[in-house]
């Protein structure tokens, strides 16, 4: 059995051990009782804790929706109606679809936003909560069943392109867990990918923390507020493949040990830092700056990373019009000419 699944199973039971923790801030507390919505159960006394939470704050419905607040923290509200209140379900879900069409997610599936805008993490972390509180944490995957499915494998699987780069296994985390929510099939090499890079983020005895978080190990204190996000995630993944007899084979079936070929030789030879960078200078050359893919042809970098995808997917005619690209903004071609000669 693959190592990573059984691992998973040691999530809980670390939660469980450090719950006084939890209780010790609001805010890990709130997100505690948020994780034991998924699943089959629904635990309604966290369905009222959370619901007590936004009422503290807002007072009605109408306050939350007329508010600034995310459009996704109204869809969580309402997805929590839905559960608490069951008989008037349906018009909560209406309302969850409408907030939905005008959400990120959507404006991304109709191609109204370039996917560049990916490589901002913000806009990663906007997906997977659209997921999550769309779907009714995890319970009614209806909305998306009339959604291009294709289209909407490749955002997922771009998207952890993208957290697969940095290494990031709370963004990898929560983007399993869409997957695993909505039963969507992405390629074996990235889901190998990331099962490798969560197994080898895990600690011994349950826990997830990213790397230069290790030197926080010896005190409890020190890298609880590190790690306690990205393992109640973990905990959830736990839950939504145990439910999902498809993913459940497919963990089982992944090594954790993954051995780089070309695709992950192709990703190394761009850096995140200069990515993150670029991006924060191209949104800051202009306050109305609306993600025009022209204005994105000027970061080489950016057109990098789009190559070392269509490279992986081998979609060779799109490399070659953006090696054109790539060479008329200064960008050096020899390294993804050479690939491409070797898939011709």
């Amino acid at each position: 059995m693959d190592r990573f699944f059984l691992s998973l199973n040691k999530v809980e039971d670390w939660i469980d051990n450090h719950l006084p923790y939890f209780y010790k801030n609001k805010k890990s507390l709130l997100e505690y009782h948020q994780m034991t919505l998924y699943g089959d159960r629904v635990d309604m006394k966290s369905v009222d804790i959370l619901l007590k939470c936004y009422n503290s704050q807002y007072q009605s419905l109408n306050n939350l929706m007329n508010s600034d607040e995310i459009y996704y923290r109204k869809i969580e509200y309402l997805a929590l109606m839905s559960l608490k209140d069951y008989r008037n379900s349906r018009e909560y879900r209406l309302k969850i679809l409408n907030l939905f069409n005008s959400g990120f997610l959507h404006q991304l599936l109709l191609g109204d936003i370039p996917l560049d805008i990916l490589l901002s993490r913000e806009h990663l972390y906007a997906i997977t909560h659209d997921i999550f509180y769309t779907s009714i944490f995890s319970k009614d995957k209806s909305i998306f069943e009339n959604i291009d499915q294709n289209k909407l494998s490749s955002i997922l699987e771009l998207s952890l392109l993208i957290s697969i780069k940095r290494k990031d296994i709370d963004v990898i985390m929560e983007l399993m867990c869409c997957l695993s929510i909505l039963n969507i099939p992405i390629s074996d090499y990235i889901l190998e990918i990331s099962v490798s890079i969560l197994a080898n983020s895990q600690v011994d005895n349950g826990f997830f923390i990213y790397d230069e978080d290790r030197p926080l190990l010896d005190k409890i204190e020190d890298f609880f507020p590190k790690v306690y996000h990205t393992t109640l995630v973990a905990n959830i993944l736990n839950k939504l493949i145990k439910n999902n007899m498809n993913y459940s084979e497919l963990f089982l079936s992944k090594a954790t040990e993954v051995k780089p070929d070309r695709a992950l030789e192709l990703l190394q030879n761009i850096t995140v830092e200069s990515i993150d960078l670029l991006y924060e200078k191209m949104k800051n050359d202009s306050e109305e700056y609306s993600y025009r893919i022209e204005k994105l042809k000027t970061y080489k970098e950016i057109i990098a990373v789009y190559i070392l995808i269509h490279l992986f997917y081998e979609n060779i005619k799109t490399v070659e019009k953006l090696l054109v690209i790539y060479e008329r903004v200064g960008g050096e071609v020899k390294l993804f000419r050479n690939r491409l000669i070797e898939l011709l």
